[in-house]
């Protein structure tokens, strides 16, 4: 019996983006888990939604929903930082990566305190009725994605400032774009069926 010639991997990159890293099917599975969610409330608000002749039952307020317009804006834009602290990570430029990554945390606190006046300027608590129970879910399911995708990004900020920072944090950065792409394109749509077709739907 021959035994095996030994495989010599010295010479195989340390680390890997995309479907190629761990991290990356880590946050896959996050993201399946936390859709899932977002489709049980989904199906919760259209089960609600056929059990009131008018909806919504309770108005928002033209004040819920200027901010919550100005809330996906600030959303939408943080994608363009995303995107480019992406591409800054897979061509290791470290320098690009900390200024996106810094503007990202920006637009995403700004994005958090406009979220925290609609908290407060709801006219309702979440256990008013059913829809105001399904309507506080979304909003807070979001709030949590969007406040740990911060915090996560903060802390990659602090490493790329402080140091070291290592190769492997490069994909760190691109999984957490990845993450922060799922907050931004679950919400858009969201929002759209929260806030503004109520509202062309009664005119």
């Amino acid at each position: 019996m021959t035994a095996r010639r030994p495989i010599d991997v010295s010479a195989l990159p340390t680390y890997a983006f995309g479907h190629r890293s761990t991290i990356w099917w880590g946050v896959l599975g996050a993201e399946a888990i936390e859709g899932t969610m977002l489709a049980l409330l989904l199906a919760s608000w259209f089960y609600v939604r056929g059990n009131f002749q008018a909806w919504p039952p309770v108005e928002p307020g033209a004040r819920v929903l200027h901010l919550a317009a100005a809330e996906v804006l600030l959303l939408a834009a943080s994608a363009v930082p995303t995107h480019l602290a992406n591409v800054a990570a897979l061509a290791g430029n470290l320098r690009a990566l900390r200024r996106w990554l810094v503007a990202l945390v920006v637009v995403a606190l700004a994005f958090l305190a406009v979220r925290a006046e609609l908290f407060r300027a709801l006219p309702f608590h979440w256990d008013r009725d059913a829809y105001a129970s399904v309507l506080w879910g979304f909003l807070v399911m979001n709030t949590i994605h969007a406040a740990s995708g911060v915090v996560e990004t903060a802390v990659l900020v602090a490493v790329a400032l402080v140091g070291p920072f290592e190769k492997e944090h490069l994909v760190d950065a691109h999984a957490g774009g990845f993450l922060w792409y799922f907050v931004v394109f679950t919400w858009i749509p969201l929002w759209f069926l929260l806030f503004a077709a109520p509202g062309l739907l009664r005119r």
